[in-house]
């Protein structure tokens, strides 16, 4: 008997979960869901996959998360030329520019790690570090080391893609707060419903008598030709998704999705193996030995009191003379 194996689909992020949902689809069309006898499990599982894709594509990239990308990149860039440009100078033959090379450089180093920070956190260190360069003594010793062009270039870099990312957030001002989480929940409700109508199925199809039903049927007429035909769809559906299923998991394994977040974790999941410092709690509780090193009176008895606990015959023996 083969039936539908599980898969944990909290595992699979919205792209492999998106991928995973119309797989099943395709699939139960090829089998047709008459022949399954999942007709109304499979309109409702069609209605939540249709409002997932209306949810889901609205996260999709687009051209415009593609052009924020190269926008970040392209200020990454400019930082990193201006200060290999201020380091370079801290050796100049000139003593004034290295002076000015390194009262600058201190200033870039006030932010340390600017690169490593999130987006928007280094859109405001590139901010504050741009108008502190630009003026007062530290703008004249820039221009001395003549890297004011390459500050500006930061700068520039830095301003279009804060004003591109604006943009973006006001495009995406539309989007319905956990409306893709919430239609993952009803779609994993749907699914779980039709893969146990095919699974109750299968089960009750591997359990029946056969002798049953030819004694309950008329001679010559489909109807046990009919259940068996059944059977081999089932049965067949439920080998193709899992092989289906079994490469999603190990996609998902080797994506690093079910990772993502604690929300795709489930609570109650039991760990398959326990921590080392239970299993050694278990060991040490209960020595092999107890007796040894202790001193105390061994807990099986004596071979004298092992004679007590036989009950004595009774009194009324006959007597031999």
């Amino acid at each position: 008997m083969v039936l539908v194996n599980e898969i944990r689909l909290t595992n699979l992020n919205n792209g492999l979960y998106a991928q995973f949902m119309a797989d099943v689809k395709k699939l139960i069309l090829k089998f047709t869901p008459k022949a399954l006898k999942v007709s109304g499990s499979y309109k409702n599982y069609e209605a939540w996959l249709e409002k997932f894709n209306a949810a889901y594509v609205r996260q999709v990239k687009n051209n415009l998360t593609a052009s924020l990308e190269e926008k970040d990149k392209e200020r990454d860039d400019r930082y990193r030329c201006f200060f290999a440009h201020v380091k370079a100078d801290l050796y100049n033959g000139d003593p004034k520019k290295r002076e000015a090379a390194q009262r600058v450089l201190n200033r870039i180093e006030a932010l340390p790690n600017v690169l490593k920070s999130s987006r928007r956190k280094q859109s405001a260190e590139m901010t504050e570090m741009g108008d502190a360069l630009s003026t007062g003594t530290l703008a004249t010793d820039v221009e001395t080391i003549g890297q004011t062009e390459n500050l500006n270039m930061m700068i520039a870099a830095n301003e279009e893609y804060i004003e591109l990312s604006d943009e973006r957030s006001e495009s995406r001002k539309d989007i319905q707060l956990n409306a893709v989480k919430d239609a993952r929940e009803g779609l994993d409700d749907a699914y779980r419903e039709v893969v146990s109508m095919v699974n109750a199925q299968i089960t009750y199809n591997a359990l029946i008598d056969e002798s049953d039903l030819e004694e309950d049927s008329e001679p010559d007429l489909p109807e046990v030709q009919s259940e068996e035909a059944t059977t081999d769809v089932l049965t067949e559906f439920a080998k193709i998704l899992n092989a289906k299923i079994k490469e999603y998991k190990i996609e998902a394994e080797q994506s690093g999705s079910d990772k993502d977040s604690d929300e795709t974790k489930e609570p109650d999941k039991t760990p398959e193996t326990p921590d080392k410092e239970e299993e050694d709690d278990t060991t040490t509780e209960t020595p092999e030995n107890p007796d040894e090193g202790e001193g105390e009176t061994p807990e099986t008895p004596s071979e004298g009191e092992g004679e007590t606990e036989t009950p004595e015959e009774p009194d009324d023996r006959p007597v031999v003379q």
